[in-house]
C-alpha cells in the first residue's frame, strides 16, 4: 500500500492511496494526481501509521505521472493513473508489489479495501492504515444509485467500473481512501501477494450507497504498455 502526499516537502498533506505494482510504479486513481495543495509530490511505501516513522518506510519523489488518455476531470470515467517513482523501490517482506487481476469475471464476491481514509462520512483522514471487508454489488443494482449523476453522462459502465459495499454491514471505503486497492488474497500463495481487482474511485455517501471502483482488468493493456513495455 502506498501513501500519496501533496505540496511542499516541509508541509506535506496526505490525501490518497495507491498500490505498488512494480519496483518503479504505483497504481492509483487519476483524480489522485491533483489536489488543492498541488500535484502529488511524495510517495511513502511500507508505512502503517502516518505519524510513526520506522526503518521499513521508504520515501520517494515523483519522476512522472501517467494519466489514462481518456480521463477527464469533468467525469468519473477512466479514473486510473500510474505514478513513476524517482528511483526503484527496495522490495522486501514489508514492501511487495501487488498483482493485477486480468479478466472481467471476478474470482469471488468478497474483497478487501484498504486506506487511511475517514471512518465516517465527512470525517478526517485516519492516522493508522485501515482495512474493510467488502462485497461485490451487482452492476444493475449499483447503477440505479448513480443514474442521475452529472459526472456520469452514460451511467456506470460495467466494463470500466464495479461496485462494492459492506454486504449488510455498515462498512465502506470513504474520503481519503481514493486510489487505494480493492483486492483479494490468493489462497495458498507462498509469496503472500494480493491481487487488485479495483481502484477506489468515488461514491455518494460512505456506508450508505455502494462505492464505485475502477475495474482494473479493462486497463491491463494500458498499464502494461507503460510499466512493462517490452
Amino acid at each position: 500500500m502506498a501513501l500519496l502526499g501533496y505540496g511542499e516537502s516541509n508541509n506535506i498533506k496526505w490525501q490518497c492511496g495507491g498500490s505498488l505494482i512494480s519496483e518503479n510504479f504505483v497504481l492509483t486513481a487519476a483524480h489522485c494526481i491533483f489536489s488543492k495543495y498541488g500535484n502529488v509530490s511524495q510517495i511513502k511505501l511500507g508505512i502503517h501509521q502516518i505519524t510513526l516513522v520506522t526503518s521499513f518506510v521508504q520515501t520517494f519523489g515523483v519522476k512522472k505521472t501517467h494519466l489514462h488518455p481518456k480521463y477527464s476531470p469533468l467525469q468519473n470515467y477512466h479514473d486510473i493513473a500510474l505514478i513513476e517513482l524517482d528511483r526503484p523501490a527496495n522490495i522486501h517482506t514489508g514492501v511487495k508489489p501487488a498483482c493485477l487481476y486480468t479478466v472481467k469475471h471476478l474470482p469471488s464476491n468478497s474483497f478487501i479495501g484498504t486506506g487511511w481514509g475517514a471512518i465516517e462520512l465527512y470525517g478526517n483522514i485516519h492516522d493508522v492504515l485501515q482495512k474493510v471487508n467488502l462485497s461485490y454489488v451487482e452492476h444493475d443494482a449499483c447503477a440505479e444509485y448513480y443514474k442521475l449523476q452529472n459526472r456520469l453522462p452514460n451511467g456506470l459502465i460495467e466494463d470500466w467500473q464495479m461496485c462494492a459495499d459492506g454486504g449488510g454491514a455498515r462498512a465502506d471505503t470513504c474520503q481519503g481512501d481514493s486510489g487505494g486497492p480493492l483486492q483479494f488474497h490468493r489462497v495458498g500463495d507462498e509469496n503472500n501477494l494480493h491481487t487488485i481487482v479495483g481502484i477506489t474511485s468515488f461514491g455518494i455517501k460512505c456506508a450508505i450507497v455502494p462505492a464505485v471502483y475502477t475495474r482494473v482488468s479493462y486497463y491491463v493493456p494500458w498499464i502494461e504498455s507503460i510499466v512493462w513495455p517490452n
